[in-house]
């Protein structure tokens, strides 16, 4: 690698010396308020306070105080403005560049028709927080938290080649040879609690800030009027080169090779995946791990199977199996939430509970030397959750609320109606959270029920990854086998079938929206490792699955449509697609809808290409070198063997299987599993502007309200 490095760049000649900028520090002589309108619907406050450059002596005491202010239950912010439920979330953040940063406070609220704060009082609350924080002070078991944080995210950057290279490029860069990530460690150990306090008194108290505030757009406009609004007080400002750089020009390096020819590709070998062991507790628990010592850390990852699909029975209201999961993180009967995130906070532990479409899930990580203590709080969670009424309450609210808001998101409206044309009918066309009105119905009685009845062992896959042998694995989980069994089947689905006979646009209107979001697909089939889903996604690789696939390639880099451009085949072992997902200027709506079908046919009628081939090979094979390298991959790769009953050799089977496929194969693959002529087209945008011009395409156009 150092030869190549040294091949390939050291021809190139030095430039001049580039003189060091020393900006002058950002002073506000008053509060600068800044006020602007967007398609939104929940107003948002910003406050940002000028501070000091990265590595400069100040900011590593701010970075604590933004954590202390406002990260966690135990945040003043959290404490009073999320709790007393004045804002929909409030959290606070230092950022440091090379040259500046800056302090913010960012808070959500209800729009203020809807009874949320106004930008004034917003701003009130956002300083009598801070006051109330110079009453409080930081206490010891702040500084705890803090240091338990730092070497959690410092263990952290050492499980992968990747983040490794970056750290080191960063200090390098920015510090120059010789600082390393224990020097970051240190500074953040060296810290006392005066150091936060002077750092919350020369940059935050009683000093002025730029205070944003962005209103939901209620004007009636013209639907003819979605000119770009500026908000930026320099944005006609011409800009101002810096003498040093007038006159420069390009100098090509001096080679004694062809640069133009690409380094040879490495002979594709398969990978050895990491060695792992299994078991199984005395409840039927799955347990399924793998060592990994380069890190004192340790992962877990339990699945418990159910989750969204549970409610196609109409038995359980949507809903539940996610607010359940909520609620399961909200602390024990011993424990309130904020005194259960406080004591995970001080471990530099988590413990997150989510519910998604096919089960729920529970995502454990701790410093080895703490694992014990972070068990102990699982198990109390997991057997004697809180399930406080009033927690409850405010949760159930607070989510009703944020389901309200986002369901205008370009994203939110996609999935729905992706969901609402494909799953009509079936459990899966409502979200995991069903819509704001269900959701607002639940009642802490469904959470309990939903609890007592699928929380069991004998539904549960536990994977675990990092600093443990098996025997010690076995023996600290140990606890996980009084799970109690439980006797349930997953509904079954119907036959789910794409709705159309020949390719459809499904237009979703979202006024002044700045681009549209298309996806397009259509059914395929469920998830398997060596059959015609996995080859599927070796086909789909160079027409839109890497970042020079076809569809990239067209709509991205010849044409500039779009940011990126992606397509897969998505699927588990209930059921399966094909979709094609961007986000696209709104000009080129027609466009690129034109050239992804263009792109689409051409790949079903002409097929791949003999170098399209070789590269998805080398590709797909040499990549899966860092598929099992950090304690989360191995997490993933775990899991997938349980929940599948993978055999052991697998990734073996779909390596051979890669590089047997011949040009005849994929193409064969490509005209049986995509469907260019029957495919579901869904764009989200400004309907006003691209309503026409979708129509002259010459497919079916039919507008629809997921809403």
């Amino acid at each position: 690698m150092k030869k190549w490095v040294a091949k390939y760049y050291g021809g190139i000649k030095k430039c001049p010396e580039v003189r060091d900028m020393y900006p002058k520090k950002p002073v506000l002589n008053n509060d600068y308020f800044v006020t602007t309108k967007d398609y939104i619907q929940a107003p948002l406050t910003v406050m940002a306070f000028p501070t000091v450059p990265e590595f400069h002596k100040d900011e590593a005491a701010l970075n604590v105080l933004a954590q202390i202010i406002g990260s966690g239950q135990s945040s003043i912010l959290y404490k009073n403005l999320v709790k007393t439920e004045n804002a929909l979330s409030a959290n606070a953040g230092h950022g440091s560049l090379e040259l500046s940063g800056f302090f913010e406070i960012d808070v959500l609220t209800a729009p203020v028709k809807f009874g949320g704060y106004t930008s004034t009082e917003t701003v009130d609350a956002i300083r009598k927080a801070l006051k109330d924080f110079e009453t409080q002070g930081v206490s010891d078991e702040d500084f705890e938290v803090i240091k338990s944080g730092v070497l959690r995210q410092a263990y952290g950057a050492l499980d992968n080649v990747a983040s490794k290279a970056e750290v080191l490029h960063h200090f390098t860069m920015m510090k120059g040879e010789g600082y390393n990530l224990q020097d970051e460690i240190d500074r953040y150990a060296s810290l006392t609690k005066q150091d936060v306090i002077d750092a919350y008194n020369k940059y935050i108290k009683g000093n002025y800030a730029v205070i944003i505030r962005v209103e939901p757009d209620e004007e009636q406009r013209s639907d003819d009027d979605d000119t770009p609004r500026s908000v930026n007080p320099h944005a006609d400002e011409p800009k101002k080169v810096d003498r040093q750089y007038v006159g420069l020009e390009y100098e090509p390096p001096v080679d004694d090779f062809d640069r133009s020819k690409r380094p040879e590709v490495p002979v594709s070998k398969t990978v050895e995946i990491p060695e792992y062991y299994t078991s199984q507790y005395e409840n039927g628990m799955q347990v399924i791990g793998t060592e990994s010592t380069e890190t004192p850390l340790v992962y877990a990852y339990m699945t418990i199977e159910g989750g969204h699909m549970l409610e196609a029975n109409r038995k359980i209201r949507t809903g539940t199996a996610y607010m359940t999961a909520v609620m399961m993180g909200m602390g024990t009967k011993s424990l309130t939430s904020e005194e259960f995130s406080r004591k995970l906070d001080v471990l530099g532990s988590s413990i997150s509970f989510n519910a998604g479409t096919t089960s729920t899930t529970v995502f454990i990580s701790s410093l080895k030397e703490n694992l014990d203590e972070t068990l102990a709080l699982l198990e109390d969670a997991l057997f004697n959750p809180r399930f406080d009424k009033e927690d409850f309450r405010r949760l159930r609210d607070q989510i009703t609320k944020d389901l309200t808001y986002s369901r205008f998101g370009a994203g939110t409206m996609a999935i729905k109606a992706w969901n609402s044309i494909f799953y009509e009918g079936t459990i899966l066309e409502e979200l995991t959270t069903g819509d704001p009105n269900n959701f607002k119905k639940l009642k802490l009685k469904d959470v309990e029920e939903y609890y007592n009845k699928y929380y069991v062992g004998n539904k549960t896959n536990l994977v675990i990854a990092g600093d443990l042998n098996k025997d010690e694995a076995i023996s600290k989980f140990k606890f996980l086998s009084n799970m109690k069994k439980g006797d349930f089947e997953v509904p079954a689905l119907p036959e789910l079938k794409t709705p159309t006979k020949k390719t459809t646009i499904y237009l979703v209107d979202k006024p002044y929206a700045s681009q549209s979001t298309i996806w397009a697909g259509h059914l395929s089939r469920p998830f398997d490792y060596n059959g015609d889903y996995f080859k599927s996604s070796v086909m789909n690789y160079a027409l839109g699955g890497a970042f020079n696939s076809r569809i990239n390639l067209n709509l991205r880099e010849e044409h500039g449509f779009t940011y990126g451009a992606r397509s897969f085949f998505g699927g588990n072992k209930y059921y399966g697609y094909y979709r094609f997902s961007s986000e696209i200027r709104k000009d080129a709506t027609d466009s690129s809808i034109v050239e992804l079908m263009k792109e689409i046919n051409g790949y079903v009628n002409e097929g791949i290409t003999e170098e399209e081939l070789e590269f998805t090979k080398n590709s797909l094979i040499l990549s899966q070198a860092l598929d099992y390298e950090s304690p989360i991959q191995k997490l993933i790769f775990l899991n997938q063997l349980l929940e599948y009953s993978l055999p052991a050799d697998y990734v073996d089977q779909q390596s051979a299987i890669i590089q047997s496929l011949t040009v005849e194969d994929v193409n064969a693959i490509a005209k049986q599993s995509l469907h260019p002529d029957n495919m579901v087209i869904i764009v989200v945008g400004h309907a006003y502007k691209i309503r026409e011009s979708l129509k002259a395409l010459g497919y079916e156009v039919e507008e629809i309200d997921v809403n």
